[in-house]
């Protein structure tokens, strides 16, 4: 059983995973129908050490697929995300209801994505160490600090942060008004064996997006609603992501860059008539 507050709710959501000694190694089959695929080449993932049953998560007693919807708006920007499809689930027979069917995203999903090594992979989650070593954790914790004092360039942050896909993530869940982020619900991650032959071999760092339901007028409270000033949280805030942009706000070459990309999502990824279209999908008639 996986999840923080969701964990109270009658329906449960589930981290599945697979074991050697449970037979199989791997899951090996297309669950997302091709929407889950490889970078470098477009081919479907077929394999999985692991996928995620999620109940919904802050959305369970409401839409239930803000999250799902958000993930396929923002399928074509470049950082990780899920693939969601959905499934019904039975329990030794027992019927548990609608379920989100996602990517799990650890190392495997990250060597499968993006063709890195596996052992090379360093991931931080909330702050904490995910995968990788103390050594890592302590890169990341003064990247965050230096960009926040002002002692490091825009053009250094770029050398260690793939800057366009730090936007796009950043300017998505601001869109979305994610009241449970940046404080949470964030994962940043980086191979350090570089492969000039791979660009996401590269040693920088990326963002990873899951949990981003918590937004679009959830329970109807302003924090979550489209006129709250998600930057006024992010200004206020001293968590690690915070600390990022609030010193990267001030180059104006990245406002510039942020801008065009919120402009861009706003008119594109965001436009009313393929928002209306996703959500259609997901009604339940």
């Amino acid at each position: 059983i996986k999840g923080n507050y969701s964990r109270s709710l009658p329906q449960k959501s589930f981290n599945l995973y697979t074991r050697k000694e449970y037979g199989k190694e791997e899951f090996e089959y297309d669950f997302f129908s091709g929407k889950a695929v490889k970078a470098k080449n477009g081919k479907a993932i077929k394999k999985y050490d692991g996928l995620t049953l999620r109940n919904g998560g802050n959305d369970n007693s409401s839409a239930f697929f803000r999250d799902s919807i958000n993930q396929t708006l923002i399928a074509d920007r470049d950082f990780a995300k899920q693939a969601t499809t959905e499934c019904i689930v039975f329990v030794d027979g027992e019927f548990w209801g609608i379920y989100q069917m996602m990517e799990k995203i650890n190392a495997s999903y990250l060597s499968q994505h993006y063709g890195v090594d596996k052992d090379s992979i360093t991931m931080i989650e909330n702050g904490e160490l995910d995968e990788g070593n103390d050594n890592d954790l302590k890169e990341w914790d003064e990247l965050c600090n230096n960009v926040g004092n002002g002692s490091i360039s825009y053009d250094e942050f770029c050398k260690k942060v793939d800057v366009q896909g730090f936007i796009d993530y950043f300017a998505s869940q601001i869109y979305w008004c994610n009241a449970d982020w940046p404080q949470k619900n964030y994962t940043v991650w980086r191979s350090d064996a570089i492969d000039e032959s791979n660009p996401y071999a590269d040693g920088k760092w990326r963002m990873a997006m899951f949990d981003t339901e918590s937004g679009q007028g959830l329970y109807g409270s302003q924090d979550k609603s489209f006129s709250a000033d998600q930057f006024k949280r992010i200004r206020e805030s001293n968590c690690q992501l915070s600390k990022l942009f609030n010193g990267l706000i001030n180059s104006q070459e990245f406002r510039y860059q942020f801008t065009r990309t919120m402009m861009d999502l706003s008119n594109q990824n965001f436009a009313a008539d393929r928002t209306k279209e996703v959500i259609d999908f997901f009604l339940v008639e």
